[in-house]
């Protein structure tokens, strides 16, 4: 894929159209395991790791590394205004010695998606640097859904498509307590009562106050590290006109006509 996008770049005759899509991976704790349960732990697994490199090195190009759960083009997000994450190699050992946690040993689950699998090879290579070892584990689609229900992992990625442009969906999906895809099984109240009040309440400042909130919250918990927004690439010959390719990667060629 990056041979290709490099080719069509250098293609006088070519032109290559971006637009992210409504998508967000993320390597999620399961945070009813010890030691994922204490909120210093998952930081310090946060902090311990170049997300920024580690994003480029396995999309090659693709994408970017997400500021927040709900992706650019929802309303009310603050995927592009909340800073880079930074890595912390330091802060990440003392987090650690706080919560009293060293030779830690650990899962991070994926299933067969390369990049999914060379995000995670790169991770444990990075945790290794704070004296966590990490084990990857690639299994096939349904053992790797099942395994996440019945709770058998400790770290594990995924990615989460929104379908509806409302910031609810992404949050609702994957950390509403009684969400079937909330596969970090995140328990907590406050999460759960400013979803339903975002629900509740009409599009305008009070509607963004409360996703505002609830995602600065969320960044905070870290029940999940944020890693890719994907995107919608298209290549086109530069005689095609009034072509935007679509988020969902539905197209719509209505409007596309070819200029001499």
């Amino acid at each position: 894929m990056h041979n290709d996008l490099k080719r069509v770049e250098e293609n006088p005759n070519l032109v290559l159209l971006r637009r992210p899509q409504l998508s967000t991976t993320y390597l999620g704790f399961n945070m009813t395991k010890k030691p994922f349960d204490d909120i210093r732990v998952r930081h310090a697994i946060s902090a311990a790791l170049d997300v920024s490199a580690i994003q480029a090195a396995a999309y090659r190009g693709i994408g970017k590394v997400p500021g927040s759960l709900v992706p650019d083009g929802i309303p009310y997000s603050i995927n592009s205004k909340v800073p880079p994450h930074v890595q912390d190699v330091e802060k990440a050992k003392k987090l650690l010695e706080e919560a009293g946690v060293k030779d830690l040993k650990m899962e991070i689950w994926s299933n067969e998606r390369k990049e999914r699998v060379d995000s995670a090879t790169i991770v444990q290579a990075q945790l290794a640097e704070i004296g966590i070892e990490a084990e990857i584990k690639v299994l096939e689609w349904g053992a790797y859904l099942d395994g996440l229900v019945d709770k058998k992992h400790d770290a594990f990625f995924l990615g989460w498509v929104t379908s509806v442009p409302h910031p609810n969906g992404p949050i609702s999906g994957l950390l509403e307590s009684t969400s079937g895809s909330n596969y970090t099984f995140t328990n907590d109240k406050k999460i759960d009562e400013l979803l339903l009040k975002g629900r509740g309440t009409p599009y305008g400042e009070e509607c963004e106050a409360i996703y505002t909130e609830l995602q600065n919250y969320i960044n905070d918990l870290t029940p999940m590290i944020y890693f890719h927004n994907d995107e919608s690439i298209a290549g086109t010959q530069k005689t095609v006109k009034g072509f935007i390719p679509r988020a969902t990667e539905i197209h719509s060629f209505r409007d596309v006509y070819f200029e001499e």
